[in-house]
């Protein structure tokens, strides 16, 4: 197959969860029988790294069956909405590389708002199938800003659906929303999950010995639910240690012995490094799709805590490698972390041991890609 790959920008050089996937998609998918031309972007203010730089990135080397275009994301005022014009003037200049050439591929793969103009243009396109990921503008939000964008967001997320072939999902919940909110029909949904690579798998079971050890990592916002995890810690009357990665203001931190902040890490050993010395991920977001973060902990052994929200439940099993919780629950998240703390260590090392076989076994990217590709297939077919 020829796939055209469309995103809002690929790790390391935008950092984000759909980035990250992205740099997945675009690597996996290149495949002996697969050519792909990916069209992604940077900063305004960041220099377009090269061709060259991106395969070596990704394959180590050059393959003839890969290129790729990178432009600078454009720039908006502030105003709310700001991030689907950009978005506009992105997909334009994506049209204007790769617009002449549409048909010779077989179906293009758009991650988030980048496929407007090709929509428009849709008689010169192959069947096209858009990622929307979370779906988190349908999910909860938060203040008068924040639900002005979602009502945006939403909006033109149905208006991209009137005009597509497919839709894709990370399965589970999302798949439902999908159908019910968007709506979208059945049949037109692709599910494709996120995934993480098999380096993020520990070698070997983990031990657990004294004080548990409780990990926030992600944006310190509303729908991360950082006031919950706040309200745990001050209620919590067993000892226990509390962590978080990520760009916490000082005005926002917590000033108590049991609690650490580790600031940005973007290194992936260095934060494979802090998970390893932790006991369990807390993640009781009020919105999700499949977070990375999830995937990446429970890869090297550490059970979740998790609201059960998009597609978590695909994953994290009660009992079984973690506990789903309601959003927003107080006594839930507390009792949850009373669990833990309380947990005996050998009971903890089957939960641990849970974990990482659910990623190993469902979760890599290698396996992740080849339903994700079979999707495509009978996609083009239908």
């Amino acid at each position: 197959m020829k796939i055209l790959l469309l995103t809002d920008g690929i790790y390391p050089f935008v950092m984000g969860g759909m980035q990250k996937h992205s740099y997945n998609l675009a690597k996996y998918l290149t495949t002996d029988e697969n050519e792909i031309t990916l069209l992604h972007c940077v900063d305004f203010r960041s220099n377009c790294p090269s061709s060259k730089e991106i395969q070596h990135l990704l394959f180590k080397g050059e393959k003839d069956n890969f290129k790729t275009h990178c432009v600078q994301f454009p720039q908006s005022n502030s105003l709310p909405g700001h991030y689907l014009r950009s978005s506009k003037k992105l997909s334009r200049k994506y049209w204007d590389i790769i617009g002449g050439s549409l048909k010779r591929y077989d179906f293009i793969f758009s991650q988030g708002f980048t496929a407007w103009e090709f929509l428009k243009n849709k008689d010169k396109c192959p069947p096209i199938g858009i990622h929307f990921h979370g779906y988190n503008s349908f999910q909860e939000s938060f203040g008068l800003k924040q639900k002005l964008e979602s009502f945006l967001l939403n909006w033109e997320i149905r208006s991209y659906a009137n005009r597509t072939d497919y839709l894709f999902s990370l399965g589970g919940n999302i798949s439902s929303l999908i159908q019910n909110q968007v709506p979208f029909n059945k049949e037109q949904i692709l599910v494709s999950s996120n995934g993480i690579e098999d380096s993020w798998l520990s070698s070997s079971s983990k031990q657990f010995t004294g004080v548990r050890k409780f990990i926030f990592v992600g944006r310190p916002n509303k729908i991360k639910a950082i006031d919950l995890i706040y309200i745990g810690i001050q209620s919590l009357s067993i000892k226990a240690e509390f962590h978080f990665v990520g760009d916490f203001a000082d005005e926002k931190k917590l000033k108590l012995p049991n609690v650490k902040y580790w600031g940005v890490v973007s290194s992936e050993e260095e934060l494979k490094s802090i998970y390893n010395n932790m006991d369990v991920l807390l993640c009781p977001s009020f919105s999700e799709g499949l977070p990375t973060v999830i995937l990446e902990s429970m890869a090297l052994g550490l059970p979740v805590i998790a609201t059960d929200v998009g597609a978590v439940d695909e994953v994290v099993k009660n009992n079984i490698n973690g506990r789903l919780i309601s959003s927003g629950n107080k006594e839930e998240f507390l009792e949850a972390l009373k669990y833990y703390c309380n947990l005996e260590s050998s009971k903890l090392v089957e939960e641990s041991i849970a974990a990482q076989e659910t990623i190993s076994n469902r979760f890599l990217w290698q396996n992740v890609i080849k339903d994700t590709i079979q999707s495509i297939k009978e996609a083009i077919k239908a």
